[in-house]
């Protein structure tokens, strides 16, 4: 499976954070360096591929996703060469190597970006979107940033305003001049021909804008959430263009057989429907939106939850697409903080589903948020994202084995046994669930190449599904209550794979 063509279809991708993953010179921030020495950890772990959040060359006013450089690696991180040694080392022990893609803004310290505001007439004026004030000065519409406040700045020595849907520091790219489309390309191909075997887009639904540049309707809930922000920021446009630039991302990606898209994407409707929906805008072969959705299955726990966004999405796919199942990133509190108890049931439901299963960095030891104190808040959102990004806990050492330095975030109160070495030891650790999660999925062809059919468990409580690969079927059933539960079965006999229960296994 790691090395058919179209690998990612089943595959189990680990999200890196890498300023919080290994920090191999004592500076208090991860990179590439640290990444290296902890690869035969993920291997071992059995994941088929690793996502890095960005590590382009970035002043960080967002943490990498205010780009200056799409070419090169910010020296937090590390150099090229240490970018391609990481790549051949991950190569050399089976795992793929996705990047971050960020196509709808730059950092403003961006070259393109010097050059756009320079004059009216700079060549590359037509590359950002730039704006007349209104007759009282004001900015051209009331779009709002989903970091908050308008998302036009005034720039003094033009007289005019531009775009920015995130931070003053982030002008939005104009994805309506074909020579932005290009220059995206070429950044495309200068990865994929570095070794990268995929991308994750971020924020693609912002490219496309209203190109009357209306109004947007008021927001109908508080802008205090990140969530509702996001809805009341492309309110206008959305589809409108939207097809037309997934193609231009996903026939570059085409050029370079085994590689693929995995897009942030947040449908108008948020339902099973409106993600499937997604997919009439993709190549279904070589892209898949995140399932977003998918995370509300975990949020009340309920067998009519898990029935309606996986039941449901599955029934919505379109022939020969592939689904991207998540539980947890960078901008979103972590499963063990949402699921409790339940999470080794989670991480069950999520590693036996189809598709693109992902992982987020620690979500196989059971991190939690870590409580922030103001003093050491750094994300610019108004809802920080911080508490989810903290140093991986590798050991019961100082700082969790994580860095000799300062961390760059605090470290959680539990590091001393939650972490890899103390629970590697513990045959009932959620780590080793994950490990023996994954080694089926690589082992069991049902698992990674199987069907999904429903199946009616005959509990109101316990959700349950199987996959079918050419005669054989792994029944999974998925328990949200605290107390054991009598499920009806299809056989008579049948071998028992795994259970979260691991003092029963």
């Amino acid at each position: 499976m790691r090395h058919a063509d179209d690998w990612y279809k089943n595959s189990v991708v680990y999200q890196i954070y890498p300023r919080s993953f290994m920090d191999s010179d004592g500076d208090g921030v991860g990179d590439l360096a640290g990444i290296v020495s902890r690869l035969e950890y993920l291997a071992e772990l059995d994941v088929d591929a690793i996502w890095l959040s960005p590590i382009y060359t970035s002043p960080m006013a967002d943490f990498g996703y205010d780009v200056a450089n799409y070419r090169d690696i910010d020296p937090t991180f590390g150099t090229l060469a240490d970018f391609d040694a990481m790549v051949t080392k991950a190569h050399a022990l089976g795992i793929k190597v996705m990047m971050d893609l960020i196509p709808n803004h730059t950092s403003d310290r961006h070259a393109w970006f010097f050059d756009s505001r320079s004059s009216k007439d700079s060549s590359k004026r037509d590359w950002y979107i730039w704006k007349d004030p209104k007759d009282d000065g004001s900015p051209p519409n009331n779009w709002q940033s989903v970091f908050g406040g308008p998302s036009w700045t005034f720039d003094e020595r033009t007289g005019q305003y531009y775009l920015h849907s995130f931070l003053k520091e982030q002008p939005d790219l104009n994805w309506a001049n074909p020579h932005v489309q290009e220059a995206i390309r070429e950044i495309i191909r200068f990865w994929c021909r570095r070794g990268v075997d995929g991308l994750r887009v971020d924020a693609i639904l912002f490219t496309s804008k209203d190109q009357g540049f209306r109004d947007n309707p008021q927001p109908q809930h508080g802008p205090d959430v990140l969530a509702e922000e996001f809805e009341t920021a492309f309110s206008h446009g959305v589809g409108e263009h939207l097809p037309e630039y997934i193609r231009v991302l996903s026939d570059t990606v085409k050029e370079f057989p085994g590689r693929w898209l995995v897009l942030e994407a947040y449908p108008d409707k948020g339902d099973p429907a409106g993600y499937a929906q997604l997919y009439e805008y993709l190549d279904n072969e070589v892209a898949a939106p995140f399932y977003f959705a998918f995370l509300g299955a975990i949020d009340g726990w309920t067998k009519a939850k898990f029935q309606t966004f996986i039941d449901g999405y599955q029934a919505e796919l379109p022939a020969g697409a592939f689904p991207a199942y998540v539980m947890g990133n960078h901008d979103m509190t972590r499963l063990a903080s949402r699921a409790g108890s339940h999470a080794p049931a989670a991480a069950v439901a999520l590693l036996t589903m189809p598709g693109v299963k992902f992982v987020y960095y620690g979500e196989e030891l059971g991190m939690q948020d870590v409580h922030m104190p103001k003093s050491r808040m750094l994300d610019p959102s108004n809802v920080s994202r911080d508490p989810e990004r903290t140093p991986m806990q590798w050991s019961p050492d100082r700082h969790a084995g994580f860095t000799t330095g300062q961390p760059w975030l605090p470290v959680a109160s539990d590091y001393r046994t939650l972490n890899v070495q103390s629970l590697s030891d513990d045959p009932a650790s959620m780590l080793n669930l994950y490990r023996r999660l994954l080694k089926l999925h690589r082992t069991e062809p049902a698992l990674n190449r199987g069907s999904y059919v429903p199946y009616e468990s005959g509990h109101s409580q316990v959700f349950a599904f199987a996959r079918v690969h050419d005669g054989d079927s792994v029944y999974v059933f998925v328990n949200p209550a605290r107390k054991s539960a009598t499920v009806q079965t299809p056989w008579t006999r049948a071998t028992l794979l795994l259970t979260s229960r691991m003092d029963r296994d």
